[in-house]
């Protein structure tokens, strides 16, 4: 499962939609998903759209656009502050993102299953929901007291997408596309879904220092996170 390092625009022309962007942090809430999740991802969002741009300022090229769900976010290019679930371009998260970013391609086992217009259905009408509050993903890290009945109501989450964080709407978003079966997204956190077994053997590091994704693309997450 060899990691490949290179720059976006040598990439850009090949990520196709249902495509997941892994993304490690340095603010304070992304270590802490980091020390809850013991691993090095603390974010994804799920490839949206992609099309062509033949903007005449400047070289005809693809466009890619990301749909995530983030806590407070600047876009350093208007100066806004958003949050929850949005719709950004590619390449400003590559040119501004402080830290690592990998791109995680679908196999063709599962993109063969992939129904576009469901994904994208699922995902617009999700625009615009509220960031989950932080104790759900934290709940969501801590995996190893699901089955107790003392702390079970303290560690796992009831499936519920009226809000969502970064790995449950992507996760549910490959279930509503198909790829996934009978899953409970709002258990999925970054480092699962970096972990299931829908991806090529190749992944693709887009920024950053060279960081191997631990235990990438051995899970399957059929059935995942079902009590």
């Amino acid at each position: 499962m060899p990691l490949i390092q290179g720059d976006y625009k040598d990439f850009r022309s090949k990520i196709q939609p249902g495509d997941v962007i892994a993304f490690s942090g340095e603010n304070h809430f992304s270590n802490i998903v980091k020390w809850a999740t013991r691993s090095a991802v603390s974010h994804v969002g799920i490839v949206f759209e992609t099309k062509v741009s033949f903007d005449q300022n400047s070289m005809p090229g693809k466009i890619v656009d990301i749909m995530e769900a983030t806590t407070m976010q600047r876009n350093p290019e208007t100066g806004a502050c958003t949050t929850g679930v949005q719709r950004n371009r590619m390449s400003s998260k590559v040119k501004y993102y402080d830290g690592e970013i990998w791109w995680l391609p679908l196999s063709d086992a599962a993109r063969s299953k992939l129904d576009f217009r469901k994904m994208a259905n699922f995902l617009m009408h999700s625009e615009g929901k509220e960031y989950d509050s932080p104790p759900e993903v934290i709940r969501a890290a801590i995996d190893t007291l699901d089955d107790s009945h003392s702390f079970k109501c303290w560690t796992y989450n009831d499936e519920d997408f009226s809000a969502f964080f970064c790995s449950e709407l992507v996760a549910a978003a490959l279930e509503a596309a198909g790829v996934i079966e009978d899953i409970n997204a709002s258990e999925v956190t970054p480092t699962d879904l970096c972990r299931f077994d829908i991806f090529t053997d190749d992944y693709y590091q887009l920024k950053g220092s060279e960081k191997e994704l631990s235990n990438f693309n051995i899970i399957n997450p059929n059935g995942f996170g079902q009590s």
